[in-house]
């Protein structure tokens, strides 16, 4: 029963994380403000009412980008890794948090790389990674579909052996 409070508790969680995030670019002020509108909103509240991955990823964005802000301001590697591994199991998460993807490099454009390679390597190695990862997992998911459609076909379960179990796509 204890684990029915684990995606409320996330949900506070990324709402802390949003408010530290907002609080970096917009000051305590429109933070507070935004903070309560994201939490009095539909899909939050439906959100944080059943496990879902999407609270997981939320919170994960919103650490990712405090962190990337806090790497920007003082320029340290360590913040820069921990916004790339936030982002790198955001994407773990939920894979539509890739969505988010373009904003973050066009953040990371805008951030002045001399005298901070280090840093930015530390920030886009994990978020490589979980791509990666990714493209890794969807393309050994395919092949084991695959796989075992022919196994399937060849055991007689179908009409073609070499079907691959895609003919009702044709009908």
């Amino acid at each position: 029963r204890l684990s029915l409070w684990a995606n409320p508790l996330l949900g506070l969680l990324s709402l802390a994380a949003f408010a530290l995030a907002a609080r970096e670019i917009a000051g305590g002020r429109t933070a507070s403000l935004a903070s309560l509108f994201l939490a009095a909103s539909a899909a939050q509240i439906w959100c944080v009412r059943f496990p879902s991955a999407e609270i997981a990823a939320q919170f994960l964005l919103c650490s990712g980008l405090f962190c990337l802000f806090r790497a920007i301001d003082d320029g340290g590697g360590a913040w820069a890794l921990l916004a790339g591994i936030c982002f790198a199991e955001a994407l773990l998460a939920l894979f539509t948090a890739a969505l988010a993807l373009p904003a973050l490099l066009l953040i990371s454009a805008a951030w002045d790389w001399r005298g901070r390679r280090r840093a930015g390597l530390l920030l886009l190695l994990p978020m490589a990674a979980g791509l990666l990862d990714q493209g890794l997992a969807g393309g050994v998911e395919q092949v084991a579909g695959g796989l075992g459609a022919l196994i399937l076909g060849l055991a007689g379960h179908g009409d073609d052996p070499l079907d691959l179990g895609q003919a009702h796509l044709l009908q």
